[in-house]
């Protein structure tokens, strides 16, 4: 049987690995989901993954009417 020291030792031993572990998924996840384009208007900025999001974004603003500039995002 543990001590209530060793126990809290362990405790927190767990807890940091979960933690490291959390943040390598997520930075892994914000690699992985970056955005490639950035459309700007006089009213929105909206972001794609893929050219049909970028049609589509594209689409809705020469529908509205606004002038928009594209970024392309660095990989």
């Amino acid at each position: 049987m543990t001590d209530g020291i060793t126990y809290h030792h362990e405790t927190l031993a767990t807890y940091e690995v979960d933690q490291a572990y959390r943040e390598r998924l997520i930075a892994k996840y914000e690699i992985d989901c970056r955005p490639s384009f950035r459309v700007h208007t006089t009213d929105w900025v909206q972001e794609a993954d893929n050219r049909e999001e970028l049609k589509q974004i594209i689409d809705d603003a020469a529908l509205c009417g606004l002038d928009y500039t594209l970024e392309i995002l660095p990989f």
